[in-house]
């Protein structure tokens, strides 16, 4: 939670500058800032700050409630550098399922030496009973704690903090908390309602507490203050509550309360059944000029673009009413996971702001997020940002912030957690610090290890890794990853021989490993492998792929399968995913995938990727191997005996079938009781030993099937029989076939 920009304003004279220009909206990258490990949830709540350390530039707050340092799941609140994103203060949870850093926010000034002092709280912590919900407060001069405020047992609270300002007037800035009074693991209602609670900064006593009216409402499941809403001169206050019911189940609902006495100013209600209005809470500036500032409402699950799509309620600070509603471009999207305040920076004195849409498709995967910046005075879209990865989930966090880079312009910030959506995901999680000048650099590139060269494939490209005695040709590259920033990673691993011989191989003693590095990786995160195969179609027509595989474990994500590129930046995948391999570390064999269903022309140069993403050592849990790779020309299949079912049964019918012969052509089919032959033939070895006997000559239908069905006489069960069969048109022998009679 963010200190609302309109109390931070900061106008340098290039920012006036810049307004008497023309503006192209756009933006940049500032830095970027990952979780420590897989399932942080970095980036689950930011902040901004403030000025803290004297650089001029504004620092920010960073929450992963998901950290293990101390314990699995006590959480980590973090202070940034605003200017390069290096860490200045780390606090870590206490005790296990803490969840400290569910929410954090600036609290202005509470100890009164002029520098902006901050909050975290641990809403799952159990020092006054279970659940009971713990605060601290932090001072940003020096970092040591200012108070420690602890809720009763049951009462979560923290789920929420927010800015409020100095309510008491005794010139110290006060604490802004809600406790929902819900397990957020439990399940069924809580029988209690939810408060929301204005603690004193100069001593951590309470000031003013509101309480919710009706049981499992989550009254306090937002919270945000810190203007004057009626006009008295004390900061007031903003309260969401996730499951009122007045409307419909669900529909949500944001009340306004007095700061100088606790009194109702106002109440909004959501509209439909499960929208959930006030899940999250911003104060903005004064949008429609009346001169009060207005307020920014989440509708997560509002369904007016569609099933979940979401929305934000622009409303009024002076009584509530509806500004303007905007709505998620897509359903599912869940546009207004988060919104926030931000500075004006189009020249017309009323300020912006953003909203996030978590569960946004796109482009770069499902799931992967998205944040808007809106123009303040219209609601019009100025820009945007999505997430970078499926299942990144930009926008699940957002807040405005000054300058960051010095620039003089404003930038804002985007947190992603990385975990609960649909794409691949890890809950490692990220902070981004985007500017709104400047082109954003591209995304790096999926795989950046190239060959340099092409091997053809006239007469068909084998290859068992054994000629390169562990040196990988100019004709292939190896990719070892991190998965999210997809530079290389030491516990990455792409092994055809250059790294070590192979743990296992189907035939000699080298072949492709993808996964985790063996040897041991310095910590279970996501990382990416693959190897890329420079291919020269030319002169083919139809070219299929067969290999042979192992799978040590291996789970879904994007990056696994196969995939050709005619650029080596534009993949599409052949074959994705590796679940068509049993996951029981034994070799299998995949034939013919065929390698023209996609846009890429295999009939010039073209990228062949093997690539594989996971968390464990390859071989221990985790990791694909392949083997034998054959890219080859298609060729029309050789006709093919079958027997249905195999093996026949005594008694019942059974289907003998040869297929894959042209329409009209004759086909003879033998069997014998005694064995398999060989036996010379003038057309070749009859694989039947004599005596054989031979069914009625076959034509082969339209299909190019020639077959026929038979009871089985109940006489023959357990004997042994063999069959072969020879397309006499063509003088191709089928396979042998032998089988038992059950």
């Amino acid at each position: 939670m963010s200190i609302p920009r309109c109390f931070l304003l900061h106008i340098s004279p290039l920012f006036l500058a810049t307004l008497l220009c023309p503006i192209a909206w756009s933006q940049g990258t500032v830095w970027m800032v990952t979780g420590d490990s897989n399932y942080d949830f970095y980036g689950n709540a930011i902040s901004n700050l403030g000025d803290i350390n004297g650089d001029g530039l504004e620092e920010i707050i960073v929450a992963a409630p998901g950290d293990d340092n101390n314990a699995q799941d006590c959480g980590l609140v973090r202070v940034l550098d605003g200017a390069t994103g290096v860490t200045i203060y780390t606090y870590d949870g206490d005790s296990q399922g803490d969840d400290f850093g569910k929410a954090v926010t600036n609290v202005g000034d509470v100890n009164g030496d002029g520098v902006f002092d901050f909050a975290g709280s641990a809403w799952t912590d159990d020092n006054n009973g279970g659940g009971s919900g713990m605060i601290r407060v932090y001072s940003g001069s020096n970092g040591s704690l200012i108070h420690q405020i602890d809720g009763s047992a049951a009462d979560y609270l923290g789920g929420s903090l927010g800015y409020i300002g100095d309510i008491n007037n005794d010139g110290f800035a006060d604490i802004l908390a809600g406790a929902t009074q819900k397990n957020p693991s439990g399940s069924g209602p809580s029988t209690a309602a939810g408060y929301a609670e204005v603690f004193s900064g100069a001593t951590g006593a309470s000031l003013l507490r509101v309480n919710g009216s009706v049981a499992n409402d989550q009254f306090g499941y937002a919270v945000m203050g810190g203007s004057d809403l009626n006009g008295d001169g004390t900061p007031d206050f903003v309260v969401g509550v996730y499951g009122d019911d007045v409307v419909a189940l669900n529909s949500g609902a944001v009340h306004a309360f007095s700061g100088a006495n606790g009194s109702a100013l106002w109440t909004t209600r959501g509209t439909g059944v499960k929208d959930h209005l006030g899940n999250a809470l911003a104060l903005t500036g004064d949008l429609n000029n009346d001169g009060v500032d207005d307020i920014l409402a989440g509708a997560i699950l509002d369904d007016n673009n569609g099933s979940d799509s979401g929305s934000c309620f622009i409303l009024s600070g002076a009584n509530g009413s509806v500004i303007a509603t905007l709505d998620g471009e897509n359903a599912g999207d869940q546009f207004g996971s988060s919104v926030a305040s931000y500075n004006d920076f189009n020249g017309d004195q009323i300020p912006e702001f953003l909203v996030g849409a978590d569960h946004f498709n796109g482009q770069y995967g499902t799931d992967s997020g998205k944040i808007y910046v809106y123009d303040g005075a219209t609601q019009t879209l100025l820009m945007s940002v999505e997430g970078g990865l499926s299942g990144d989930r930009l926008g699940y966090s957002c807040a405005g912030a000054g300058d960051m880079d010095g620039d003089g312009l404003p930038e804002f910030i985007g947190g992603a957690r990385q975990y609960g959506g649909m794409g691949s995901s890890n809950g490692r999680g990220y902070v981004t610090v985007y500017d709104t000048v400047g082109t954003p650099p591209p995304p790096p590139p999926t795989w950046p290890n190239l060959p340099s060269t092409f091997v053809s494939t006239a007469g068909g490209y084998f290859e068992d890794f054994e000629a390169m005695a562990g040196t990988v040709p100019s004709h292939m590259s190896t990719n070892a990853l991190d998965m999210f920033f997809r530079s290389s990673d030491p516990d990455a691993w792409a092994n055809v021989g250059q790294n070590a011989p192979a743990l296992s191989a189907q035939s000699g003693a080298y072949c492709l490993e993808l996964g985790g590095n063996p040897n041991g990786m310095s910590g279970h995160h996501e990382v990416a492998n693959s190897l890329v195969i420079g291919v020269d179609g030319t002169g083919s027509s139809h070219l299929m792929l067969d290999y042979w595989a192992i799978d040590h474990g291996d789970e879904n994500h994007d990056d696994d399968g196969v995939f050709l590129s005619a650029d080596g930046t534009n993949w599409e995948s052949v074959q994705l995913y590796w679940a068509h391999i049993p996951s029981t570390s034994t070799w299998t064999q995949v034939k013919d995938v065929d390698l023209t269903t996609t846009s890429v022309d295999t009939t010039q140069p073209f990228y062949l990727l093997i690539g594989q993403a996971d968390n464990y050592e390859y071989a221990g849990g985790d990791g694909i191997g392949l083997d034998d790779i054959h890219v080859r020309e298609w060729a029309p299949p050789s006709p093919t005996l079958t027997v249905t079912p195999d093996p026949p049964v005594a008694g019942q019918p059974a289907l003998l079938n040869i297929a894959f012969n042209n329409p009209g052509d004759m086909v003879i089919l033998a069997y014998s009781f005694v064995g398999g032959g060989p036996t010379s033939t003038p057309y070749g070895d009859l694989y039947l030993s004599p005596p054989f006997s031979q069914f009625p000559t076959l034509f082969a239908n339209a299909a190019g099937n020639a077959g026929f069905s038979a009871n089985v006489p109940p006489a023959v069960q357990g004997w042994n029989v063999w069959l072969h069969s020879l397309n006499m048109t063509q003088s191709i022998w089928t396979n042998p076939l032998a089988t038992t009679f059950q």
